[in-house]
């Protein structure tokens, strides 16, 4: 078979991964074929740089071996799944899947956390945090955290769950595909449940497990309710989202997307496909709270997750009658780039959250 490895001659001392490596490695690519051995001999790992390395021929590879057999007894015919591996007690948790290339089968494993991080632990920019602890998100509205793929999207609002939990209590429902961080159970004297998209459902996978999870919600009068939606690819998810945040849901949404007009133009143009678009303009504008794009890059000096640097934008909107609110309603979306720009300067020079809080009040435009 063609291999996508370097030649084991021709690779340096600091090509070489060694047993130390595993923890720090955040992706294997394997070519998904029968024979265990010729898997290992072409796969490729990252850990945390860009530079892919080889795992044939170094201590990683019986590890990699291992791994690849408990994959195949548990998962053998999976698109999309979520691995469990214990290895000498300890747990380690991958998102597999499998795709096709011009010439084999390729099975990605990427590396999840086995435990989930509070929004403390996180290398967040200024106030990012404390806004999103706010105590008014009890009353329910939309987040969207945008983003492209690898940007740390899943781990900000498991924090942002856990967090919430922790200190307001509640109830969560996480619609996702796969589950991906550790959510699922109580955290202080909050419940979140974690729920995979059912693949028999198809396309409308996501929007059919959220209406069964807005089904289940209990009901508590002081609010407390969180909704998390994996990811939004089709009309029916956009819309049945939008409906949830306005009606006393916190709703947080993943949706991939360069920036934050595209996020919230891409939101609003998949609800339209399953309302009038003047509706789901409303209610985008109605709904939401913080529209977030996030990037994410490594401190090699830091430890544990603070070594994820996490930055990007955060807009507010916290009233419907909000420069913001206006913009979305009256589908201005390519003039959000300037309230971005306005509330990042905002941002940067407020003294503390109540200063910036009431600075992008409905009177702040950009």
């Amino acid at each position: 078979m063609n291999a996508v490895l370097k030649d084991p001659a021709s690779r340096s001392e600091g090509d070489m991964l060694s047993l130390t490596d595993i923890d720090r490695i955040t992706d294997f690519y394997v070519w998904d074929v029968s024979d265990l051995d010729e898997g290992v001999s072409t796969a490729m790992a990252f850990a945390g740089k860009p530079a892919a390395k080889p795992v044939a021929e170094t201590p990683v590879a019986a590890w990699l071996r291992g791994l690849l057999a408990h994959v195949r007894s548990t998962h053998p015919n999976e698109t999309d799944f979520r691995v469990e591996y214990t290895h000498k007690d300890q747990l380690y948790l991958y998102r597999g899947h499998r795709d096709l290339t011009v010439n084999h089968p390729l099975l990605c494993l990427r590396r999840h956390p086995t435990v989930c991080p509070r929004l403390e632990d996180l290398n967040l920019p200024k106030f990012w945090g404390e806004l999103l602890m706010q105590a008014r998100l009890l009353k329910g509205g939309l987040i969207l955290v945008a983003a492209v793929t690898g940007q740390g999207k899943s781990t900000t609002i498991a924090g942002t769950v856990r967090s919430r939990l922790e200190k307001f209590a509640g109830f969560c429902r996480s619609i996702e595909d796969p589950p991906e961080l550790p959510l699922h159970g109580t955290h202080g004297d909050g419940i979140c449940i974690q729920t995979p998209v059912d693949a028999k459902h198809g396309r409308d996978g996501f929007a059919e497990a959220l209406r069964s999870a807005l089904r289940s919600f209990p009901a508590l009068p002081s609010g407390g309710t969180i909704c998390v939606v994996g990811e939004v690819r089709d009309a029916e998810t956009a819309a049945v989202l939008l409906q949830a945040a306005v009606n006393g849901h916190l709703v947080i949404a993943t949706v991939h997307a360069n920036d934050i007009n595209t996020a919230c133009s891409r939101i609003a143009s998949l609800a339209s496909g399953a309302m009038p678009e003047l509706m789901a303009r409303e209610l985008l504008a109605s709904g939401l709270v913080y529209a977030i794009h996030q990037t994410l890059t490594f401190d090699v000096e830091a430890e544990g997750w603070k070594r994820g640097k996490i930055g990007g934008d955060f807009l507010a909107s916290f009233d419907n009658a909000s420069p913001v609110a206006t913009m979305i309603r009256d589908g201005l979306f390519k003039s959000l780039p300037g309230a971005v720009e306005a509330q990042r300067a905002i941002l940067k020079n407020a003294a503390n959250v109540g200063d910036f809080i009431k600075r992008v009040g409905p009177g702040v435009g950009p």
